[in-house]
């Protein structure tokens, strides 16, 4: 039986933040599209990609512009409550997208972290 959800421990260079929400792993550096040729025959095409987290947490009082050009993030989730416990490690992360509050709930969403340097243990 896979056991799934749970607690979840966030730290990222070396500071712990409060996750809110789900976790959004993309562990893969390639992706695959397929398609159909004209005659009908099929086809797929590979692209390598950055692995991804999608972090939902709490919000916090600091700069974001200073945050977000920071070069390098290390980041450490982990899955506490699945058997046997899982450590998702991010190293040297670039964060992308745009954060965006809710001041009625206090969530932060709309953050990834990509990395070439992903892995799971």
């Amino acid at each position: 039986m896979i056991t799934a959800g749970g607690r979840i421990d966030l730290e990222m260079n070396g500071e712990v933040y409060k996750p809110r929400g789900v976790v959004k792993i993309m562990p893969t550096s390639v992706e695959v599209e397929s398609g159909t040729n004209m005659n009908g025959s099929g086809y797929r095409t590979i692209k390598p990609v950055n692995a991804k987290i999608e972090l939902t947490f709490e919000r916090d009082r600091f700069r974001w512009d200073d945050k977000m050009m920071l070069a390098d993030w290390n980041v450490t989730v982990v899955e506490r409550d699945v058997k046997p416990t899982v450590t998702h490690v991010a190293t040297a992360a670039t964060m992308v997208g745009r954060p965006e509050i809710d001041t009625a709930t206090g969530e932060l969403t709309g953050i990834t972290l990509e990395t070439d340097a992903y892995r799971a243990v």
